[in-house]
């Protein structure tokens, strides 16, 4: 799955869900994100039916995630929260719960992670096929760049598949994710994912590894895969020891 950031301005085409986080409170979930500008046009809500939540056992726990009818959990009509959109607009997409906690706990590391499980959720549950959005939450004291890396770190090792070896066919994900903030975090937002989505990278090489048959990943295989796949990332080198070099080094 490519997992990339976009402003509000320049949403992706063809989206078929959207990820809206919703904070946990002590009166209800509650929408983490504003309902002007993006938000709107993407069918958010201003404010949630809590007992619909209650009924579907909803209640923005971290990693909880719930589709949104067009109808019934909203505290607005639906004709309200769709005016103002043309068919030249985005497409109707699924649009999908996903709680994040505590706005009081959504900083730190704990907070991070918390967004990790979020996204990684919402991708887990989006369907197979197609493009879809998450919007970061907005808080005060929320760091974009990093919950920008969080959501892209988690939804791309979501996706993680080791099918080499597999003869049926990947029932898939997602084909896209794009990761949208407020517009004046645009370009924070876009260094946080592009840095979320080189640690699952890494992640997933290493899980590549691991799950590869001891038969399969010999010792000169293993040495040519990581000389492959670091041959153009600038200031890295490998260097392959042979067997003559090891027996020099005395390593046993």
């Amino acid at each position: 799955m490519n997992v990339g950031a976009s402003s509000a301005a320049a949403l992706p085409p063809g989206l078929t869900a959207v990820g809206i986080p919703v904070w946990s409170h002590e009166d209800g979930p509650l929408p983490a994100v504003r309902r002007e500008g993006v938000a709107e046009r993407l069918g958010v809500p201003d404010g949630l039916d809590v007992a619909w939540c209650t009924r579907h056992g909803f209640a923005g726990k971290v990693g909880q995630t719930l589709a949104l009818p067009a109808s019934g959990a909203r505290s607005v009509s639906a004709t309200e929260a769709g005016r103002g959109r043309s068919a030249d607009e985005e497409p109707d997409a699924e649009v999908t719960l996903v709680g994040v906690g505590s706005s009081s706990l959504l900083s730190g590391d704990r907070g991070l992670e918390s967004l990790r499980r979020a996204s990684a959720a919402f991708v887990r549950g989006a369907g197979q096929g197609g493009s879809a959005v998450f919007l970061l939450p907005q808080a005060a004291d929320l760091d974009a760049e990093g919950a920008a890396a969080a959501v892209a770190e988690g939804a791309a090792l979501a996706s993680y598949r080791f099918d080499a070896y597999q003869t049926a066919e990947n029932p898939g994900s997602l084909e896209a994710l794009a990761v949208v903030g407020v517009a004046s975090d645009d370009s924070r937002v876009a260094a946080g994912v592009a840095r979320g989505t080189r640690v699952a990278e890494s992640v997933s090489l290493a899980r590549d590894l691991v799950n590869e048959p001891p038969s399969s990943l010999t010792p000169e295989r293993f040495a040519d895969t990581v000389v492959r796949r670091f041959a153009d990332v600038a200031g890295v080198s490998v260097e392959v020891w042979d067997e003559e070099r090891i027996v020099a080094e005395r390593l046993g």
